[in-house]
């Protein structure tokens, strides 16, 4: 039996990580196109809690950002005042998410569902692809960084407005 329901975004962790206890899944339905080709608007992601160790580069998160959740690859660490937070960006988007704190991390996602198909996302070539798509995002947005800061400056030395 699949359950529809709405929640605050600051429940989704803990609800996945009941769900996983019940050895039950969680499942989004997403929204958007930040993270196409690899993933479409629509496509349902199968949940796994942020707990299960899987953070490495190239995975696809779902956190807590200011205007709800957000679901976005992982592509950097970093430590500030001694914590670790994380930077994740769309896969079709130029620049980074800003950077957040670890934390704030609802859950991982293991699988796209779309359709009939069931794609584990941990293992595998889907893995590898992960990789080589977090590579791709990384570079892609240091690339819109540069372009944005590079904009800025000229637009500050030739005493143009903002």
């Amino acid at each position: 039996m699949t359950h529809h329901l709405r929640l605050r975004p600051e429940l989704l962790g803990p609800v996945v990580e009941a769900l996983d206890r019940a050895e039950r899944r969680a499942e989004i339905r997403l929204r958007g196109s930040s993270m196409s080709p690899a993933f479409q608007h629509g496509d349902t992601l199968r949940l796994v809690p942020a707990a299960s160790g899987g953070l490495r580069f190239g995975t696809v998160v779902v956190w807590l950002g200011a205007s709800g959740p957000r679901t976005h690859r992982l592509v950097g660490r970093l430590r500030r005042n001694g914590e670790p937070w994380l930077l994740t960006k769309g896969d079709s988007l130029w620049r980074f998410d800003p950077p957040f704190p670890a934390d704030r991390v609802a859950a991982i996602v293991a699988a796209r569902v779309r359709g009939e198909a069931v794609i584990a996302l941990d293992r595998g070539w889907p893995r590898i692809a992960g990789i080589l798509r977090g590579v791709r995002s990384l570079g892609g947005g240091v690339i819109g960084e540069s372009g944005e800061r590079l904009r800025k400056g000229v637009r500050r030395l030739a005493g143009w407005p903002r």
